[in-house]
């Protein structure tokens, strides 16, 4: 080689390369710090359990999966993926074992694990029957009917269940039509999202940056977010968040007709799956469990123009829904009285409970359950 052609000062162009990178690197890292100490962008709705997909109900509580709730509560899942506390597969001998499906009325979203009813009801229950009696929280926030059933054909047969509850919530549950894993939600990185969204290129990366940037949460929230916190100090008190949702939700309380009795006919096929599968020595019961619509009378003015709320019948669906179990043989307890008589802010901004109205709500179904438990003499 010629000495005298001058080499390519490769530390140099390596330098030009380098220095706008970690320029921009120690920028964005800045930018992250700031926002996570000045101005952090609040989480969507979805803090909650930690998912993980599933061949039968498309997703479920990971196994051992921690995850966090709103306010800091935490979501923890045992080696079943229940929010619950450990128990053995098989029934140990002398125990009456209830098991409660639902969604996240059921796992007690936004609630610790024990102020969940499952749990206040299994309280309830020792104190009434003693120590043998244990409830066995199965319940999935954003489960449905269909759901209910794939995981106890699946999974939940296994516990050998005396007596199965179904905490049927009436907003999501009544009019579902799945009957396939098509449609629902899957989960990834402990996220439940669309399928559309699982198909998305570099999709779990969007994910894990969503979960750890401040950065991304500000560029992938869509709209605003729901307050940290959902907790009223007076019933009135609702986000234009909260009342979209139940604006949606409305229609759940026309008054009857056909119509809906055929929508909502799937709902109860996938009950009737659940009894079926479970043969005639378990019990199904189906609690009833009511929307905040049906119960606060200042949220049905927000939603509805005075001259529209003759076309409602707030104790709709459940009426109906009565009617039709009762037509296949599955007993149905009742909640909407219990909270009807009840004038304490039950209800959170989330749509959910707060632990309060997870303790009516036990009282409710342990009065209506305790029947249905002489009937079976197996707690004598």
């Amino acid at each position: 080689m010629d000495p005298n052609i001058e080499r390519p000062n490769r530390p140099r162009r390596l330098y030009r390369v380098l220095l706008p990178l970690i320029a921009c690197g120690l920028t964005l890292g800045a930018l992250e710090l700031g926002m996570a100490i000045l101005h952090p962008v609040p989480y969507s709705i979805e803090s909650n359990m930690y998912f993980e997909a599933d061949p039968y109900t498309v997703y479920r509580l990971k196994p051992g999966g921690i995850g966090h709730y709103q306010m800091g509560i935490p979501a923890v899942a045992n080696s079943h993926g229940h929010r619950d506390g450990e128990v053995t597969l098989k029934k140990p001998p002398g125990v009456f074992r209830i098991l409660v499906l639902g969604d996240s009325f059921t796992v007690g979203a936004n609630v610790r694990q024990e102020e969940a009813y499952p749990k206040v009801l299994e309280k309830r229950l020792k104190e009434v029957y003693g120590p043998r009696v244990q409830v066995v929280n199965a319940g999935v926030g954003g489960w449905q009917p269909f759901q209910y059933a794939q995981y106890f054909e699946h999974y939940g047969y296994q516990f050998e269940p005396d007596l199965i509850l179904i905490g049927f919530f009436v907003g999501n549950d009544t009019f579902d039509a799945n009957s396939s894993t098509e449609k629902i939600n899957t989960a990834i990185l402990g996220h439940t999202i669309s399928p559309d969204a699982a198909t998305r290129p570099f999709i779990k990366l969007r994910v894990f940056l969503y979960e750890h940037s401040n950065l991304a949460r500000l560029l992938l929230n869509r709209g605003a977010a729901p307050p940290p916190t959902f907790i009223r100090k007076q019933c009135d008190e609702f986000t234009e968040w909260y009342l979209a949702i139940q604006r949606a939700r409305m229609p759940n309380h026309l008054r009857y007709n056909s119509a809906q009795r055929d929508k909502a006919q799937n709902a109860v096929n996938q009950i009737r799956r659940i009894r079926d599968r479970a043969g005639d020595f378990v019990q199904v019961v189906v609690a009833l469990l009511p929307d905040e619509n049906q119960v606060n009378q200042t949220l049905q003015k927000c939603i509805l123009q005075a001259n529209d709320i003759p076309e409602y019948d707030f104790k709709m669906p459940q009426s109906m829904l009565i009617e039709m179990f009762s037509e296949i043989g599955i007993p149905t307890i009742g909640v909407l009285p219990a909270v009807l008589a009840d004038h304490r802010c039950l209800y959170m901004n989330d749509t959910h409970w707060i632990p309060e109205g997870h303790e009516l709500a036990a009282s409710a179904i342990l009065e209506e359950l305790a029947p249905i438990l002489a009937r079976m003499k197996a707690l004598r």
